[in-house]
């Protein structure tokens, strides 16, 4: 396992200290007009996408463009939750009012990452999340989506995965879930149950079985122009 870590978009003592000062002086109006505060400081989210560019692990070796890899990797991002709260920062750095620009701008540009990580690459990926209660805009209904910016961004991120499952503790046992009736939810691979052991395994197997087949790198006609 290679693995990197991008410290999370926090603001450090003197960059809060001036946040408190303007949200103590000024008016909300005159906070919504400024371009952002310490937006310097918050770059974490042109890491990930450098990173993605050119992987390079703990170790310091480089394993290149993930969108050239092949299906004998899987490419892991943990999580939804970090990726749109660096996606925010990027755009508003300490900014504690954001105006509707502010937040279409965060949300676009999230979702057209996590687009070209699902759609742009050849090897396998996984992108976890934290959950939280959305109004189905569609239904009308409560349901329980992904956690991340805004009410509209949640019910269209999962659309272009093929698995969407809810990971739940059910009398001390960990489980995975495609069937809640209160959630967005989906299995290709995957069976649709509420209790599927949490293991990749079964995914690939299904996978392959259906044709899926290992290769070490993406095909050239995959790999975009350089």
């Amino acid at each position: 396992m290679h693995w990197r870590y991008v410290a999370p978009a926090t603001a450090d003592w003197r960059t809060l200290r001036q946040t408190a000062h303007l949200v103590n002086t000024a008016s909300n109006e005159n906070i919504q007009k400024m371009q952002s505060i310490a937006g310097s400081q918050f770059t974490q989210f042109m890491d990930i996408i450098a990173l993605c560019n050119d992987f390079v692990d703990q170790n310091g070796q480089s394993f290149g463009d993930v969108s050239g890899w092949g299906t004998n990797r899987v490419l892991v991002i943990d999580s939804l939750t970090g990726l749109s709260k660096m996606a925010r920062k990027i755009r508003a750095g300490s900014k504690p009012i954001l105006t509707q620009p502010d937040w279409g701008v965060s949300m676009a540009l999230l979702q057209e990452v996590v687009d070209t990580l699902v759609n742009g690459l050849f090897c396998h990926f996984v992108l976890t999340a934290h959950v939280e209660r959305e109004v189905d805009e569609v239904t009308g209904a409560s349901r329980v989506m992904v956690s991340t910016l805004g009410r509209k961004l949640a019910p269209v991120l999962p659309v272009n995965f093929s698995e969407v499952v809810m990971a739940k503790r059910v009398q001390g046992q960990f489980f995975w879930s495609t069937d809640e009736y209160d959630a967005d939810l989906k299995g290709n691979y995957l069976p649709t149950a509420s209790r599927i052991q949490p293991s990749f395994t079964p995914l690939l197997a299904e996978w392959s079985r259906r044709g899926g087949a290992v290769a070490s790198e993406a095909p050239a006609a995959w790999q975009p122009t350089r």
